[in-house]
């Protein structure tokens, strides 16, 4: 595909709303916020020193 360069971040945009619209048409319909599932993958807790300021 040839585009003209000057034309790239209109046409990224414009891909993105379509996306964005999507999920605002989503959200509204069932009237709640979606929450995708996540678990965290990094460290475990840690322990924190105290200090005095």
């Amino acid at each position: 595909m040839d585009f003209d360069i000057a034309c790239f971040t209109t046409r990224f945009v414009m891909s993105r709303i379509i996306g964005w619209t999507a999920h605002v048409m989503e959200q509204a319909g069932s009237n709640a916020l979606i929450h995708p599932p996540s678990a965290s993958v990094g460290p475990s807790q840690r322990s924190l020193t105290a200090f005095d300021r």
